[in-house]
């Protein structure tokens, strides 16, 4: 299987390239030209700007999947319609392509169309809507340009991402968190098995340790 990467130097994408190896996958990292970060060997890279239209179009050419770990850098104004941008840029590519799978990192205070929060959900969202309004609009604004898409998409929102390996013990549900926190491995490694499956396409599962 050959993949291609967004956001790959971050916490969930570098573990996303080192799980895809070591999974003997094909992967193509895109990378900002500013980063430093060490890739894992064997991951072809494009180094561009989220605004080269035809940098992002080489990467996504002849994949068989897109997985998107990008997320903002800050909590200001200026991030929601760089990401929606950002995101746009890439699906339409993967459409001039004939790419179909796209997966996508969002999270769990995210909302879709006309979905009901139970009580938890709405309270984390009013503590964001406080601490990182932004965040919370960044993921929402790129909910929206997937949704709008034909793609075979899935949007994944965990909870709070701690840093660590995958525990195997990661728990799906389309209706909320089963927990409050989730480790960066579990999160690339449901990414990875949403890259290759059917199940939970054109859905936005939660996903969340045990």
């Amino acid at each position: 299987m050959q993949i291609a990467v967004f956001g790959a130097t971050g916490r969930v994408g570098s573990q996303i390239l080192a799980q895809a190896v070591e999974a003997s996958m094909t992967v193509r990292a895109f990378v900002r030209p500013a980063s430093a970060a060490s890739l894992s060997a064997g991951v072809e890279v494009v180094r561009a700007e989220l605004t080269d239209d035809e940098a992002i179009a080489r990467c996504v050419e002849g994949v068989d999947a897109v997985l998107s770990a990008l997320g903002p850098r800050s909590n200001t104004a200026d991030q929601p319609p760089l990401f929606a941008s950002a995101v746009e840029r890439i699906t339409a590519r993967m459409s001039d392509a004939g790419v179909r799978r796209f997966v996508a990192i969002s999270g769990a205070g995210t909302l879709l169309e006309d979905e009901r929060p139970d009580f938890g959900r709405r309270v984390v969202r009013g503590v964001m809507k406080v601490v990182a309004r932004h965040v919370l609009e960044c993921k929402r604004r790129e909910a929206d340009v997937i949704l709008a898409t034909e793609l075979d998409w899935v949007i994944v929102r965990p909870p709070r991402i701690v840093d660590g390996a995958p525990t195997g013990r990661s728990q799906p549900s389309l209706d909320r968190p089963r927990s409050t926190k989730v480790t960066t491995g579990d999160v690339a490694e449901f990414m990875l098995r949403c890259a290759r499956e059917d199940e939970w396409v054109r859905e936005a599962p939660f996903i969340a340790g045990p």
